[in-house]
């Protein structure tokens, strides 16, 4: 079986078929520019594909974070609320300890203080699961069921973490201290976006080595908030393939 035409076929099936102003698209960066309100979609090379102003949100967005085709993103204040895709509109909002990092681990939110280091894990509805600590002065976190990474505002290094607190390493980014403002982490190529929006407003992406692989402008004036939509593994989106086939044919 072809499943790289399978691959293809099905993307094309979900963008066609999507009536969303925004799409959640495979292989791209999500930030969000605080100046426009706005969430960006940047391919790897770094072109904008889309954009959505969001609404709804009681204070400034530190975090965006994408778990499956739903987009959650948080303030300042500790609100976090998932964005209509159509909309823009913020709802479902509920109360969390963040106040400058929101991410996810495939499974459950991550909200980060930044004064304590602090690491709660949500359900997308709200819940509270448990709390890891890190090291203070964090501006980003994302993670997997596993490992958590985070992206330090104080010394421009990238920390990886387990959820019983432990340092398991870090690299230094080149980046100027005061400078990162986002992280996504990408579980299939095992690289480490970060956005500066605190410096140059650059987007960069590290191998787990630490070193640098994707550097582009935003050309955006402030990305706070930063998540990554992986390209899905040929096994996963042929198996994905096969059931929207099979869904087509019993709708016939």
């Amino acid at each position: 079986m072809n499943y790289s035409k399978l691959i293809v076929f099905s993307l094309a099936a979900c963008a066609a078929s999507s009536s969303f102003a925004f799409s959640v698209t495979p292989g791209t960066v999500v930030g969000f520019d605080v100046n426009t309100s706005s969430l960006v979609e940047y391919d790897f090379s770094g072109s904008i594909n889309e954009t959505l102003v969001v609404t709804g949100l009681p204070n400034t967005n530190v975090g965006v974070a994408i778990l499956g085709n739903r987009v959650f993103v948080g303030d300042v204040a500790g609100n976090v609320g998932e964005v209509n895709l159509g909309t823009g509109a913020v709802s479902g909002l509920f109360s969390t300890g963040l106040n400058e990092a929101l991410g996810d681990n495939g499974r459950e939110l991550l909200a980060l203080n930044y004064n304590s280091g602090t690491v709660q894990r949500f359900t997308p509805g709200g819940s509270l699961v448990g709390s890891s600590g890190t090291n203070v002065g964090n501006t980003g976190v994302d993670g997997t069921p596993n490992t958590m990474y985070t992206a330090n505002y104080n010394d421009g290094r990238i920390y990886r973490w387990d959820y019983a607190g432990n340092n398991l390493g870090s690299f230094a980014t080149g980046l100027a201290n005061g400078s990162l403002s986002g992280l996504g982490y990408d579980p299939v190529s095992g690289f480490t976006w970060v956005s500066a929006g605190f410096g140059d407003d650059s987007i960069r992406a590290y191998d787990a080595a630490g070193n640098q692989v994707i550097n582009f402008a935003s050309n955006k004036g402030w990305i706070n908030g930063l998540d990554v939509v992986p390209v899905p593994e040929p096994a996963t989106m042929a198996v994905f393939a096969l059931g929207l086939l099979a869904l087509r044919r019993r709708k016939k």
